[in-house]
């Protein structure tokens, strides 16, 4: 996570947080059009990852990243990378409120959006959010659901 988060700030990422009373409850880390995908990050953050996870899981996540950017869209789009909340604060309210309010800056730039997920109960999360499946395809064995949402109406955009 600390790697997406450096990599997203070097990449003109956006980043929105809620936090419940003093602590971090939940993150959303999108991308912009034309910001996809990321810089890498800092070397110092990748020999952190390699060093803490080792090399094998390095390579896997060199083949997940493969896999998922070759089926990226190559139309402009805001990508959304990761929305998390933390355990303890699920159930709130939280995700939802932090994709809300994304999705009100996205909707006036009038692209569109789209993003992964490899857990079968957020397609419901995110169809709610007028996302579509777009396909599933398979990642080192883990199936992941690629989904889009398209840019509003022109009369449908918020003033």
């Amino acid at each position: 996570m600390g790697a997406l988060l450096a990599s997203a700030r070097a990449g003109r990422g956006r980043l929105l947080a809620v936090r419940d009373g003093g602590r971090l409850a939940g993150v959303l880390v999108a991308a912009p059009p034309g910001a996809y995908p990321f810089p890498p990050p800092p070397l110092r953050a990748q020999l952190r990852i390699v060093l803490g996870q080792g090399f094998s899981a390095a390579g896997r996540w060199r083949a997940v990243f493969d896999a998922l950017d070759a089926v990226h869209p190559v139309v402009p789009h805001w990508y959304l990378a990761t929305l998390g909340v933390d355990v303890a604060c699920q159930g709130r309210g939280l995700g939802r409120a932090l994709l809300a309010h994304w999705l009100r800056e996205v909707d006036a730039s009038g692209i569109p959006t789209y993003l992964e997920t490899d857990l079968p109960r957020n397609t419901a999360f995110y169809e709610g959010a007028g996302f579509h499946l777009l396909r599933q395809i398979h990642v080192l064995e883990t199936p992941v659901w690629l989904l889009q949402r398209p840019a509003p109406a022109l009369g449908d955009v918020p003033a």
